[in-house]
């Protein structure tokens, strides 16, 4: 039987996060990272430039960011001791005098260490591109009296970066080893007195508290029903699957003035998309709520749409059938729609209802668009 495999927050030491962004900074890891304009995925770059460092940043980038194994010796000054003290966590393992990272990356997003899957075949402790567009939408008005609710969290960029202005932070995550991994995390950033943390899906989510900021980002690709899609990003035939119950359960518990925002996909025609509707029924249901909806772009599903093609690429990837792109677009017609929209939704606990629908902005690059 295979062993489960959870991270161990309260086996890291006060003080190690600390150790390891000194250790990291004193290397120029960190200089690296911020010089690369795509910082939610390097590993392309940096294997575009590995040779071109010096020898002792190539092996903390080979460890770090490219899944390599490296001799404790090989890393610049005291990084390999500030790692080797995360083993008991199970974030680093050393064999041999090899360290490794247990098929993690670590990024340092807005001076904040975090850990991550590497890009690889199945992602249960996703960071991604749309991880950092919801990121840049935060939005986090500084003060210790602010309550943020981060749903989906996964290993919790969202409400890291929230906890940066002051904010407690409730880090909603149904997955047990994103959550693990989740509070490794808060404790390497120092953060644990302003986290609590939820370990069940968000529609099981009750209480009487009130949040100023709400954010989600949620399994968000349309999914044609018959299509094994064994990733964490399923949000059902019109992406809008795990959205729902966010809505449903979240909405009620802003707080006077308080914002929901997530970011998402939508199946739908070309002239209109799903969530549009979800919209304008949200809008009905709950008075007194300030939407906004910006489509921020228009995927046209048609037998040379890019997007369908790297669909059909990601199922065969994860496991899935290679099926044919034009079978794959048939299921799509018949489930989903023909079109693919991404969007930013916010939603205001005004106390004044109105409903405003911006774009779509770009209905022309054929792209995942998730900002303008």
């Amino acid at each position: 039987m295979t062993a489960v495999r959870y991270f161990h927050p309260d086996r890291i030491g006060n003080g190690a996060g600390r150790l390891l962004y000194r250790a990291l900074t004193d290397s120029g890891y960190i200089d690296v990272l911020s010089s690369l304009l795509h910082r939610d995925q390097p590993q392309r770059a940096l294997r575009d430039l590995l040779t071109d460092l010096p020898e002792e940043l190539q092996a903390a980038c080979t460890l770090l960011q490219l899944g390599g194994s490296v001799p404790a010796g090989a890393l610049p000054g005291r990084l390999s001791s500030a790692l080797a003290g995360l083993e008991p966590a199970g974030l680093v393992s050393t064999e041999h005098g090899m360290l490794r990272l247990r098929g993690l990356c670590l990024s340092v997003q807005d001076g904040l260490l975090y850990f991550s899957d590497l890009p690889a075949r199945r992602q249960n402790l996703y960071y991604g591109t749309d991880s950092l567009a919801l990121a840049s939408r935060l939005q986090v008005y500084p003060g210790p009296d602010r309550r943020v609710l981060d749903v989906c969290a996964g290993p919790g960029i969202q409400g890291l970066l929230s906890s940066r202005s002051g904010a407690s932070v409730t880090f909603v995550e149904a997955n047990p080893l994103a959550l693990s991994l989740c509070r490794c995390n808060v404790r390497l950033n120092g953060l644990q007195g302003q986290a609590e943390f939820v370990g069940r899906p968000v529609e099981e989510l009750h209480g009487d508290g009130r949040y100023d900021y709400v954010f989600a980002n949620p399994p968000l690709i349309p999914v044609p029903g018959p299509v094994d899609y064994p990733f964490v990003g399923d949000g059902g035939p019109d992406g809008l699957a795990v959205t729902r119950k966010i809505l449903a359960t979240a909405v009620p518990l802003l707080a006077e003035g308080g914002r929901l925002t997530t970011i998402g996909m939508s199946s739908g025609s070309g002239q209109h998309s799903a969530v549009e509707g979800l919209v304008h029924q949200a809008s009905q249901e709950w008075e007194g709520l300030s939407l906004c909806l910006v489509l921020l772009g228009q995927i046209d599903l048609g037998e040379g749409s890019a997007w369908l093609h790297s669909m059909r690429d990601s199922v065969a990837l994860y496991g899935g059938p290679d099926m044919p792109a034009e079978e794959l677009l048939e299921l799509y017609r018949e489930h989903c729609g023909t079109a693919v929209y991404t969007y930013a939704l916010s939603v205001v606990n005004s106390g004044a209802s109105s409903t405003t629908i911006i774009g779509p902005v770009d209905s022309t690059s054929g792209q995942t668009r998730w900002w303008v």
